[in-house]
C-alpha cells in the first residue's frame, strides 16, 4: 500500500531531546538509533528522540515504570456498547504468521508461548458514526464507526491494533487484523492506511525535572475520513 508522506515535524526539542510528529509510511527505527520507543509504521503520531544513550536510557526506564503517559486517537468498527473500558490481557506472537500478534483477554492463563506480554489499555468512546457501506442487512454492524481515545499503559507490539480486533471492533483501515471486509470499508473512505495516531504524550523531562505535555493534531488523511463519515 503507497500514500504520499507528509513531511515530519519537530514538536519540542532542547539541548537533550526532541519531540516528533512521525508521519505515517516511515519506519520508526529509520529516524534515530536514540528512539525511545517505536511505533508501527502505518500510525502516525508523537515519538520521543533522545540526543545521547543516557537521555534514552532515562525515557525508556519511565515507560517500563508506566510514569509516561501515551494517548491514540483510533476509528474503530462497529458501535462499542461501553462509553469507557480497559481491555486487559496478554499479547502473544501468532503460531502462523509471525507479523500478527494475538491477544488473550484471560489475565490467569498458562501457555508454552515464549513472547506472551501483559497489556493494558483503556478507552473513552468519543463519537459514533454511520454510513451505509455495506447494504446487506447481515452486515449492518459494519455500517457503524466509534472514534476512541486509547491510552495505554504497556507498550506492545500491535497492542492496540491486536487488543481491539480481539473484542470485534478493528480499527479502520488495519488490513492486517480488520478481516476480508476492510478491503471494501478503506475504498469507500479513502483511506490507504490504518486509523491510528499518537496524538498525546505526557513524560519527566529526565534532566529539568519538569513534566512535559504535548499534543499533535490529527493529520490530514484521517480528518478526510471524518468528515467523509459526518
Amino acid at each position: 500500500m503507497t500514500f504520499k508522506i507528509r513531511p515530519m515535524q519537530t514538536i519540542f526539542e532542547d539541548n537533550y531531546l526532541k519531540v516528533i510528529d512521525k508521519p505515517a509510511g516511515v519506519i520508526s527505527t529509520s529516524i534515530s538509533s536514540l528512539i525511545c520507543h517505536r511505533l508501527d509504521r502505518e500510525t502516525s503520531g508523537l515519538l520521543i528522540v533522545a540526543k545521547n544513550s543516557e537521555i534514552k536510557r532515562e525515557i525508556q526506564r519511565q515507560f517500563k515504570a508506566r510514569q509516561v503517559k501515551k494517548v491514540y486517537l483510533a476509528l474503530v468498527s462497529g458501535i462499542i456498547p461501553a462509553e469507557r473500558g480497559r481491555i486487559e490481557g496478554y499479547i502473544v506472537r501468532h503460531k502462523k504468521k509471525g507479523e500478527k500478534r494475538r491477544f488473550i483477554r484471560a489475565l490467569e492463563f498458562s501457555v508454552k508461548e515464549k513472547h506472551k506480554r501483559i497489556a493494558i489499555s483503556e478507552y473513552e468512546v468519543k463519537k459514533i458514526y454511520q454510513k451505509e457501506v455495506f447494504k446487506n442487512p447481515s452486515q449492518k454492524d459494519l455500517n457503524y464507526f466509534s472514534l476512541v481515545k486509547v491510552r495505554i499503559y504497556t507498550g506492545r507490539t500491535h497492542q492496540v491494533r491486536a487488543q481491539f480486533a480481539s473484542i470485534h471492533h478493528p480499527i479502520i483501515g488495519d488490513l492486517l487484523y480488520g478481516g476480508k471486509l476492510m478491503r471494501r470499508i478503506n475504498k469507500d473512505l479513502g483511506l490507504k492506511r490504518q486509523f491510528l495516531h499518537a496524538y498525546k504524550i505526557e513524560f519527566r523531562h529526565p534532566i529539568a525535572g519538569k513534566i512535559i505535555k504535548l499534543r499533535s493534531e490529527l493529520p490530514e488523511d484521517l480528518k478526510r475520513v471524518l468528515k467523509k463519515l459526518n
